[in-house]
């Protein structure tokens, strides 16, 4: 910022905000305690209109205020607690010096009448949802103009328990700052105490017949019937088989979810999923035609008694064969290395090779792609080294992939330990990851695969953790009284990091705290401190700086009433005594005896 617009920027002020909590109810009868399913209660009060929050006037850029709030739920059920900002009003007094010198005009820079104040005020939101003191639950963090009228799930409140939300704001630093001079914003905050989710099942798809080794699609559509987004168990069971996918729904959307089962037991099967059945018949698959087919189309040719069948794997002119039965049944191990030994294809024996039709696959044969791929790219990392495996067909059990990396080809501030072996989707048009063992020793990266399709060896991000929004509540407190320090920390990489967070006080660390965070995640931490002696304290996290101030009590009135008098009974006293001996000296010069005793 220019030192001039920053000098000017400083003698700014902004009052700020009257915001006012309102409660929602979601009832559903009553119990038969007279208590309602879900009764939400704010800082104890049941409709707290007149309760205010934030009342703060003068407020400069860079200050920022803060309230924990206790969302209680005293009704008989459990409920999921949600935020609304409403009503955000901008308000400009009139006063234009010095805003005048920005835009010449008092009104909003967009030209509308009102003031700008919402824009600069950023309001973050965090949760204690177990009692801890940690706001371990990232509600919402951004400017007031930006989060009107969205609502935010907080947290669910069982019956009878209640969680502490926290809420901040903070006046920008920006250039144009001078835009915001004496003008007034006043919001509203409104909670809510609704259902939590609940799933409904429907639409279960199940084919009549199928084949011995086929894929079988299995699909169900599952309804999140609830307020809040959910994340719902879907089981799916069939004859003593048991599978699950762990499914988020959106409150009031419904996604279908899809489970690939196969088995080489013919016979009739119960499928069920959830609370849904259906049922399956699996049948042998047809035997191939004698001398069938002529010239050429696909399928497995049949072959007279005694003949032997094999399965070859073809790595870019390197084959290797293994013997297997008709129906695709591997007799041997089969372990293909490319020439070059850079890719190796492990298949047991005893399993079973099929194509997507069915048919028992003769002939494996794999390539390698020329980067860069004319597939789209993975969204995380980047790609290394990718082969293409023909034809499409699945594996039973699943066979053992291995690739050797170039270790020279990884970017630069990558690492060995965050590469991954991923497989294109043809279905999903997208990059899959799957579970990979690296051995930085051999360059090796290996993976279990199913099915073959494209398989690429991708370098991901390494984690990136990095520290924000330093803030320090109250600024200004007695001797003995708590301050919290909070940061948000941020994983903006590829891959799971651990860091630990150092507090800094006065040039010493004070305290420290490790955070795990996932690709993406975020989260706040606090440090809770305490200081005794009076003075300014300055503070520090990850070269963000701040400071609080220890107070020194004042002086006790009743330590000053005691003096004050102390002071006059010894002035009485001193009088009385000087009396006396005055009296004292009259009498004696009146009858001429001489004066006894004295002081």
């Amino acid at each position: 910022m220019n030192p001039g617009i920053r000098k000017v920027a400083s003698l700014l002020f902004a009052s700020i905000i009257v915001i006012v909590g309102i409660v929602a109810l979601a009832p559903a009868g009553v119990a038969a305690d007279g208590r309602l399913p879900l009764d939400l209660k704010v800082d104890g009060k049941d409709d707290p209109h007149v309760q205010t929050y934030f009342d703060e006037k003068n407020a400069a850029p860079g200050d920022m205020g803060l309230e924990t709030i206790v969302l209680s739920n005293e009704g008989t059920d459990d409920g999921a607690c949600l935020i609304r900002i409403l009503s955000v009003l901008d308000y400009d007094n009139g006063i234009t010096v010095p805003e005048d010198m920005v835009d010449g005009v008092h009104n909003r820079s967009d030209g509308t009448p009102g003031g700008d104040l919402s824009r600069y005020i950023r309001l973050e939101m965090t949760a204690d949802l177990d009692g801890d003191g940690l706001f371990e639950r990232f509600v919402a963090d951004d400017y007031l103009s930006d989060v009107e009228g969205t609502e935010y799930f907080i947290g669910l409140i069982p019956a009878d328990e209640s969680i502490t939300l926290k809420v901040e704001w903070q006046v920008s630093d920006a250039d144009n700052i001078n835009i915001i001079q004496s003008d007034i914003c006043i919001f509203d905050m409104v909670f809510f105490l609704k259902p939590p989710s609940s799933a409904q099942f429907s639409n279960l798809v199940v084919p009549e017949t199928a084949y011995v080794c086929d894929d079988i699609p299995i699909l169900v559509d599952l309804s999140n019937t609830g307020q809040v987004t959910g994340t719902f168990t879907v089981n799916l069971t069939i004859d003593g088989y048991e599978d699950s996918q762990d499914v988020t729904v959106a409150a009031g959307e419904t996604v279908t979810v899809e489970f690939i089962w196969h088995t080489e037991e013919p016979g009739v099967y119960r499928v069920m999923v959830g609370p849904l059945g259906e049922q399956l018949t699996v049948l042998v698959p047809p035997s191939p035609t004698p001398g069938g087919g002529g010239g050429g189309g696909g399928g497995e040719i049949y072959q007279p008694p005694g003949e032997v069948l094999k399965l070859d794997v073809d790595m870019w002119g390197m084959v290797t064969s293994g013997q297997r039965t008709a129906v695709g049944v591997l007799l041997q191990t089969i372990e293909a290395i490319s020439a070059d030994g850079v890719v190796t294809l492990l298949l047991d024996q005893g399993t079973t090779v099929l194509d997507y039709e069915g048919n028992a696959v003769a002939r494996i044969r794999v390539d390698p792609e020329e980067l860069p791929l004319s597939l789209p790219t993975p969204p995380q990392g980047s790609i290394i080294g990718a082969y293409n495996f023909t034809p499409r067909c699945n594996f039973d059990p699943s066979v053992v992939l291995t690739i050797v990396y170039d270790e020279g080809a990884l970017p630069d501030g990558f690492d060995e330990q965050n590469l991954v072996i991923e497989y294109y989707s043809t279905e999903r048009e997208e990059w899959v990851e799957l579970p990979t063992v690296v051995d930085t020793a051999a360059n090796t990266a290996t993976a279990v695969i199913g099915h073959l399709t494209v398989f690429a060896v991708v370098a991901l991000p390494p984690p990136q953790l990095t520290v924000s929004n330093l803030s320090v509540a109250p600024r200004e407190v007695a001797p003995g009284d708590e301050v919290i320090i909070s940061v948000l920390v941020t994983n903006s990489g590829g891959t799971t990091g651990s860091r630990t967070i150092e507090l800094w006080i006065e040039g010493e660390v004070e305290k420290s705290q490790e955070v795990t965070l996932a690709p993406g995640g975020s989260r706040t931490i606090d440090f809770t401190v305490t200081r005794d002696e009076p003075g300014i304290y300055r503070v520090a996290v990850d070269g963000f700086a701040d400071e609080f101030v220890v107070v020194a009590p004042g002086p006790s009135y009743w330590l000053i009433i005691v003096w004050v008098i102390g002071g006059l009974l010894l002035a009485a006293a001193i009088t009385y005594l000087l009396l006396r001996r005055r009296q004292a000296q009259s009498e004696s010069e009146h009858t001429g005896r001489p004066l006894r005793g004295g002081w």
